[in-house]
This record gives structure tokens, sequence and C-alpha cells, in this order.
């Protein structure tokens, strides 16, 4: 009787699928928006971003997203920087950036998968509205993320 066989294979299956993390293998995502920040800052631009990471292993993220400069062109910036959480240290590194603000729309960014010699607790990912042209027009104003290590 085969019947009985294939029902006994597809719920095993079924049941592999329901116990898999697949939402963590697609990465998580993760949408910025400086709009809310300090005012009066001396402009009206913000910056949004979203940004995905998915952990390969328990030593390794691959990183992807876009970063948007919201007009008007205010002089700052839209940058995106990582800090890696380990049991040893914290390092930091730019992911993207968008500093030419109105009319280029998204720029987007998926540097190569990352390594590290150590477990990763997770990374934070931050994004910036900075001041670029050096007017002295406000504070940065920043928003992070952190994204937990699922494999840990």
């Amino acid at each position: 009787m085969p019947r009985p066989r294939i029902f006994g294979a597809a719920i095993v299956a079924m049941s592999m699928l329901a116990l898999s993390p697949a939402a963590a293998l697609a990465g998580e995502s993760h949408y910025y928006n400086t709009a809310g920040g300090p005012t009066p800052d001396g402009s009206d631009g913000y910056i949004r971003a979203k940004v995905t990471v998915n952990f390969p292993s328990k030593k390794a993220y691959d990183v992807k997203g876009w970063v948007e400069d919201m007009c008007p062109g205010d002089g700052k910036g839209g940058y995106v920087t990582a800090r890696m959480g380990t049991t040893t240290e914290t390092s930091i590194w730019s992911l993207g950036k968008d500093t030419n603000g109105c009319g280029n729309g998204k720029v987007r960014f998926d540097p190569a998968p990352y390594r590290n010699g150590t477990i990763l607790s997770g990374i934070r990912v931050e994004v910036c509205e900075r001041d670029t042209n050096g007017d002295g027009d406000g504070p940065p104003y920043c928003e992070s993320h952190w994204f937990d290590n699922w494999r840990v």
C-alpha cells in the first residue's frame, strides 16, 4: 500500500517546514525615517532607508538595502553604518550613503557578505542625517536597529 507511505512522508515534510525558521532565512528588514528627528534642525529634509540583514552562519552576516536623502537640498546627507556585536569587539563601517540631496532617488547598497573570526551576537545598523557642507545647520540625527543573529 503506497498511499500510507506518501501520507506519512507528507506529514514529516510539513512538520519540518513548520519548525524551520523561514522568516529568518529570508532576512530581517527594518525601515528608517528621520523625519521625526529634532526640530528645528535648520532644514526640512530627512532620510529614508531600508536595510535587510541575513545571518548565513554564527560568524557571518549579509546586509543590503537602500538609502534616500529627501528634499530639499539642505547640505545634509544620509549615511548607513553597521556596528558588529561580538563578545570581544565592536567594529564600525560604512554600508551606503546618499549625499547629493534631491532628485536622484534611492541609492542601493549590497556589499559582499562579512565573515568574522568570532561568533556574532548580531549587528546594529544606524541611519544618520548629517551636516555634510559644514555650515553647522544642526546636529546629526540617527536612528538605529539591532538585528539579532538567530543562529547564536
